[in-house]
C-alpha cells in the first residue's frame, strides 16, 4: 500500500497535456494497472472544495473486503503517519522544506477548526430535548 500512496503523491508527466509534456521525456506507465482492485483518490479545486473519487473494479467478496480495509485503513494513525512521510519527502526531493512547514501548520489549523465544529455540534445536541419525551410514553 505504501508504494501506491507513493505513486499517487508523485505528479505523472502522462496527466499533462501533450504541449507541456517534453518531447526527450517518455511518459511514465499508468498508475491503474490490472493489479488494483480498488482506490480512493482526495483531490481539492482551486476554490478549496475536497472532491473524492473512488474505483472498485468488481463487487465481487474480494474487492469489496479489500476495499474495506482501504475505507478502514485511510481512519488509521499508521495511514496517517505514512501518508504525512510521503508528502514530506516529495516536498524535500522539491526543495521545498518550508512549504512542507506550511503544509503542517495548516493541517493543525484545520484540525482545530474541525474539532472547534465537533465540539460546538456535540453541546449542541446535548441541549436539545430527548428525542422520546416522557409524555410521548403514555
Amino acid at each position: 500500500m505504501l508504494s501506491i500512496l507513493k505513486n499517487l503523491f508523485n505528479f505523472k508527466k502522462q496527466d499533462l497535456p501533450k504541449n507541456e509534456q517534453q518531447d526527450d521525456q517518455q511518459p511514465e506507465e499508468s498508475l491503474i494497472d490490472d493489479e488494483i482492485q480498488s482506490m480512493v483518490c482526495y483531490s481539492s479545486d482551486k476554490e478549496g472544495n475536497v472532491l473524492i473519487d473512488i474505483m472498485l473494479e468488481d463487487y465481487s467478496k474480494e474487492s469489496v473486503s479489500n476495499f474495506a480495509k482501504v475505507i478502514c485503513g485511510i481512519c488509521s494513525f499508521q495511514f496517517h503517519i505514512q501518508t504525512v512521510e510521503i508528502i514530506k519527502n516529495g516536498f524535500i526531493d522539491a526543495d521545498k522544506d518550508e512549504m512542507f512547514d506550511f503544509f503542517l501548520s495548516e493541517m493543525i489549523k484545520v484540525s482545530k477548526e474541525n474539532l472547534l465544529k465537533l465540539k460546538q455540534e456535540s453541546s449542541g445536541q446535548s441541549s436539545e430535548e430527548p428525542c422520546v419525551k416522557p409524555s410521548d410514553m403514555l
